[in-house]
Order: C-alpha cells, then structure tokens, then sequence
C-alpha cells in the first residue's frame, strides 16, 4: 500500500491508536484531517456562528471545561457523520473536525486528554500542523489572543488561514501589544486598574491585517485594517455613537457606526451587496484622569466590529440582525471580528483612544491612529460617556472613575447621538 504523503512530500505517519480496535471517531478525524490537507480551502471565509457549533462554547472554555464531556462531545460530533472522502470537505463536516480538534486542544490545555484526544492532536502535529507551522501546543497560547470568543471559531479561523496562519497571528500579537499600555504609562501611580471580564459574541468582518479589499459578492471579506484605513481616509461616513449596557456586569459598550458609500468605491468594503454599515463596539471598563490637564480617556479592553445591512428606524440604530437577504437567520451575514483584545502579561492593560503612546519601531500604527480619529472628532473621549458620569464624576485616588453609571441608560442603553451629543437622524 502507498504511503499517504503531505505538501512537502513526506510520509503522513500513522497516528496513535488508543485500542487495537480502531476508534470509528479517530479514524474518522485522521480521515477528515487528511482531506483537509489535501485541500485546506473552508466552506466560507468567515468564522461559524456559536449556534452552529456541534459542541457548546462553554464546554471549551478552559474555565468550565469539563474533562468527562471529552469523549461525549467528540461522539456527538461524529454521529451524523458516516461518509469518507478524499476531496473537499462539506460545511458539516469542516464544523465537526474543527470541534474536535478544539476539543483536544483545549483538553491539552487544561491537562486532561483522553487517549482519543491525545491521538488527534498527534495526528495534527504529524501531519497538517508542520504545513502551517503550528503545534498542538501552540493553541494553548493561541486562544489567550481571542479571550472572548469561541474556541472552535478560533481553531477555525487560524487553520483557514492555510500557509498564511504563523503571519497572521503574528500580526494579531503585534496589534494586541502595540494598542495596549499599562494605565501607568500616561498616570504615574495607577497601578491598580479595575478588572474586567470577556463575555463578547462573534461577529465576522474579516480575519487578518492586510488590507484585503472585499468583493462584494459575498466570496471574500474586507478585513479588519481595510474598514479602519476607509474611516481614517474618510471613504466611511460616520453616523452616530450610542452606548449599551451589559445585562450583568458594571462594563459597557460604546457602539460607533459608519455609512458605506452606496456606489462602486463603495464595494471594497463590503462583504456582501446587502452590506451598508460597519460598526465598531468598544467595550469600556473605566476613564482615566491625568494628572496635569485632567484629560480624560476612555479605558477599552476589547474592540470588536461587524457589518450591519439594514437600518432600524423605530430604534434609531443599525440592525445586527439582517431581514432583508435569502436567509434573516443567517447570523454570518453579520458576526463580529476581533480588533483587539488587551489582556493580562501579567497585569491589566487597557487600549486609550488617543493617548500619547511610545510604540517600538515594528508595530503596525493604525490602531493607535483610529484611537487619535476616535478622540479628535469627539467619537469616544470623556464626553461620549456623559450620560453614565463621563465628565462629572471624580476619579480616586489613582485617576480612576470605574464606576460609570451605566444603570442611568433607560431600558439598558441610550439613544443614538452625533459629535454635537444631539440625537441621530438617519437620512433615509
């Protein structure tokens, strides 16, 4: 018999058995990793929705992740799975193999693999992990990155980045330490910040920072530098900024949104025709008050985006939730894309919209650059927080105001206003 080989010509190696009997879900894992290898090109370019997900997102959580749900979740998975191929994988089955390799790298994490999960992850690092240069190790790291989001939608999102995985996540590493400093470093003394937690859904723009231009034609997304560099180039028309309380939490949200122009120039920054708005949801813990001048600024530690395609006129904002495309339920059409995330190395770091920042040489400028636009139009500064005591509140001792008001927005958050703080109106 053939030795099965990978891209580079070397001999697939057999993978770990946990029986001499052949484990149907192993077996069915190397199968559908191997057609993977042959053909790394995902059923669509934007991450699955949390609902699609064949194994619950709080089951892979490292916090609740539970060891004895290991064998329960990989079985589910496959249980309606009973083809094999050597060509492209299906939609089902890309979202089973990827829930199963999420499965196992979470339990390598945390320390608990089964003899299964510990024969998947070797099957990766022998076979398709050497063509992306990545290890089964390295997802250990790898989901730090994106602390909010659903693993499975991680594993997904890395591996459809093919060849182009290890440059991606370095891109992401850079951005999430070059937008984020130590509340210290613009108030000498405020060393204490306020926690905060990671509870965001996922929405997709795109995945990367390389300026991908969308087609339009719901084949290829813009990315996420791509939207910000059409609102520092003033391409994206901003709208209005509102603010959203959390059900449970004292954090917030202040949501921003901008207006695609409806024309060709237009097309770069769509994913699909339907796309007319892109948001931008940061989530804010605190302000921080300097020292000298009394400058306030708003301390984020997540930053997430999505397109919207419709807008709402009774509620006065975009629609998260399409009506207008083949399929309203379709919550692709508009999931959120991480833009960054600060988080603990080992202490708190936030990102401050146009804060004075010394960033070394090789880190990519145009988050800081969104965050000096942000401040400067009067996007999100102190003021956008009045409602919630953005400029009337006293900071403590350290500069910081972490309790913001947020139970002040009637029926959790407030109505959509301009940069002059009057109420939006949609142009129609």
């Amino acid at each position: 018999m053939k030795p099965l080989v990978n891209a580079s010509g070397k001999a697939v190696l057999p993978f770990a058995r946990s029986s001499p009997e052949p484990d149907p879900a192993e077996s069915t894992v190397h199968n559908y990793l191997q057609s993977f290898q042959d053909n790394p090109t995902c059923s669509g370019t934007r991450a699955l929705s949390k609902r699609d997900a064949l194994i619950d997102s709080k089951d892979l959580d490292n916090k609740f992740f539970d060891p004895g749900a290991n064998r329960t979740a990989i079985d589910t998975a496959f249980a309606i799975l009973k083809q094999r191929q050597s060509t492209k994988l299906t939609k089902t089955q890309e979202i089973a193999l990827m829930s199963a390799l999420t499965t196992a790298f979470i339990s390598l994490r945390s320390g608990t693999q089964t003899q299964l999960a510990s024969s998947i992850t070797q099957d990766f690092d022998q076979n398709i992990g050497p063509l992306l240069g990545l290890t089964s190790q390295s997802f250990t790291s790898i989901y730090d990155l994106f602390p909010a989001y659903d693993p499975r939608q991680v594993t997904e999102g890395v591996l459809c980045q093919g060849q182009n995985a290890g440059h991606f996540l370095d891109n992401q590493r850079s951005i999430n330490t070059c937008a984020c400093q130590l509340p210290s470093s613009i108030r000498p003394g405020a060393d204490n910040p306020p926690p905060f937690s990671s509870h965001l859904s996922k929405r997709v723009v795109g995945w990367g920072w390389d300026s991908t231009p969308g087609s339009g034609d719901g084949s290829i997304p813009p990315d996420v530098r791509l939207m910000i560099a059409g609102i520092l180039n003033g391409q994206l028309e901003f709208m209005y900024t509102r603010l959203i309380r959390y059900v449970q939490g004292e954090d917030g949200i202040v949501e921003m949104a901008w207006r695609i122009p409806q024309n060709q120039q237009g097309d770069v920054y769509r994913y699909i025709a339907e796309d007319q708005f892109f948001v931008l949801h940061a989530h804010v813990n605190h302000i921080l008050v300097t020292q000298e001048g009394g400058d306030r600024y708003v301390g984020v530690y997540q930053m997430g985006s999505f397109h919207g395609q419709e807008y709402d006129q009774e509620n006065n904002r975009v629609n998260g939730r399409p009506t207008n495309t083949d399929d309203p339920n379709d919550e692709n059409l508009t999931e959120r894309t991480e833009v960054m995330a600060c988080i603990e190395f080992p202490q708190r770091r936030f990102f401050y919209p146009g804060a004075p920042q010394s960033q070394p040489q090789d880190c990519d400028p145009i988050v800081g650059q969104l965050g000096v636009h942000l401040r400067v139009h009067g996007i999100l500064d102190g003021s956008t927080l009045n409602m919630v005591g953005g400029n009337s509140f006293e900071p403590d001792a350290d500069g910081f105001i972490d309790d913001l008001a947020w139970d002040f927005l009637f029926r959790g958050e407030s109505s959509s206003f301009d940069i002059n703080h009057n109420t939006y109106h949609f142009p129609g």
